[in-house]
């Protein structure tokens, strides 16, 4: 038996082989469990980006920066989805993975680039829940003050698009969920946050607004 891999990975392969012996009586011999592991290159182009690359490559790099954004109205997660893939599709990178469900309200995506000058690679995730209500944007990269600066482009570009569907407001502050909380004030209903509840959340709990009854999940 010969297996052709088709990706890079790194988990367990195992086996049962069934036959019939020599007098015609069924046997079976399970196989050991063997790990095996297939390294994805450390550099390539956009063409040849698939998902289990950009994975890897995600864990490998030496810089990740996220902003977690609170959705309002989770019945507007399509329009949301759409509009937060066509911010990102202005740039000159490639979405190697997207998956929507309506149904559930959720969605991901997966980007890749790499910068013109420096040759700098970028992998950006996007995470859509509209259960928990969170928009999330994650970018990794080999240069810190270059994700931080892409993410707050990015960030300012989506609340523009927002408005422009008139999903929030131009008064909306649309500010990352953890900011919000740390200044004492909801992200959802803009209500304030006692001290208790700000500690709460900086130790790592999920917590309540006690205006708008909106639980703000912590997102580690």
């Amino acid at each position: 038996m010969y297996l052709e891999p088709i990706n890079c990975i790194k988990s367990h392969i195992n086996a049962t082989v069934s036959f019939f012996d020599a007098k015609d009586r069924p046997q079976a011999v399970p196989m050991e469990p063997k790990m095996i592991s297939l390294t994805c290159p450390i550099f390539f182009t956009e063409s040849e980006a698939n998902l289990a690359r950009v994975k890897s490559l995600q864990r490998k790099l030496n810089h990740r920066d996220r902003k977690i954004f609170p959705i309002i109205d989770p019945e507007k997660v399509p329009l949301i989805f759409s509009s937060v893939l066509s911010v990102f599709g202005k740039y000159d990178i490639k979405l190697v993975f997207k998956e929507f469900s309506e149904k559930d309200k959720f969605g991901e995506a997966w980007f890749y680039g790499i910068t013109k000058v420096k040759k700098n690679r970028l992998v950006m995730y996007i995470l859509l829940d509209g259960e928990n209500k969170t928009l999330e944007l994650e970018v990794s990269g080999d240069n810190e003050e270059q994700i931080t600066a892409f993410l707050a482009e990015i960030g300012n570009q989506i609340r523009q698009q927002l408005i422009k569907h008139n999903i929030i407001t131009s008064d909306d502050k649309f500010y990352d969920i953890r900011i919000s909380v740390l200044s004492n004030e909801c992200p959802y209903c803009g209500g304030r946050i006692s001290p208790e509840d700000v500690q709460n959340y900086h130790n790592g709990e999920s917590i309540k607004c006690k205006y708008c009854d909106q639980l703000i999940i912590n997102i580690k």
